[in-house]
């Protein structure tokens, strides 16, 4: 991180926000930390009460990277994120922590996808023959964009007199809220996989609980980037 970057956070952090005042968005966005949590905890107890295979890595990997900091990533920015209005974050802060989560998830995301790959090679398996597949192959594609253009508005003073902010915001939010929603697909249809079936023994509540926090945590967090990518291209227009 360079020295500039630095000093503005520094200076933002003497900045504390405004007093909120707590809304039903605040709650529900509430609900939405709890049922990220409950789901990777719940693929966590899965990959550890069965044999450690080759494979394992691949739902931990992506449980760990997607469904946590991918999408804690994008809540923290949310103002409607209680956790920011606790610690008094800044517009600036928000935005550090996104850059700083959405990174380490894009790399155990990576990690994820490297593992069910090679697998597959080791197995003599087709790839990409699901829609479980093709949606994370989708929004690992999708995000990429995404991950390399939001890294470069960290050092938008430097970058604006090259490229229109408002562009690079656009493009941004724009392929971040595809990736979400491939992303988000993907792992509501993790819960219908095989791997997932074998590991929780066909329970009916572990499924219940699987789809109930991937479907909740991946609505409530789609809506705000999705209106945001509305209004900005609407504006623009």
């Amino acid at each position: 991180m360079t020295s500039e970057v630095q000093g503005k956070l520094k200076k933002q952090k003497k900045r504390r926000p405004p007093p909120h005042e707590p809304t039903i968005k605040d709650d529900l966005t509430v609900i939405a930390h709890i049922t990220v949590v409950t789901f990777v905890i719940l693929i966590v107890y899965l990959c550890l009460t069965r044999p450690f295979e080759f494979f394992t890595w691949h739902p931990l990997l992506m449980s760990l990277g997607w469904m946590l900091l991918m999408y804690e990533g994008i809540i923290v920015i949310s103002k409607e994120n209680p956790i920011g209005h606790y610690f008094g974050l800044t517009h600036d802060l928000k935005n550090f922590w996104h850059w700083v989560l959405i990174t380490a998830a894009s790399f155990l995301v990576l990690a994820g996808f490297a593992v069910v790959y090679t697998n597959k090679n080791q197995e003599g398996k087709d790839h990409f023959t699901s829609w479980h597949g093709l949606f994370g192959l989708l929004s690992i594609i999708i995000c990429f964009p995404s991950v390399v253009n939001g890294t470069a508005t960290l050092w938008e003073p430097k970058l604006k007199n090259v490229l229109d902010p408002y562009v690079t915001k656009l493009i941004h939010q724009c392929f971040g809220t595809v990736a979400i929603i491939f992303g988000g697909l993907c792992s509501i249809l993790s819960v219908y996989s095989n791997w997932f079936a074998v590991a929780s023994h066909r329970n009916k509540y572990m499924y219940l609980v699987g789809i109930v926090c991937t479907v909740y945590s991946f609505i409530w967090i789609l809506q705000r980037p999705l209106l945001k990518c509305y209004r900005k291209i609407f504006k623009k227009q």
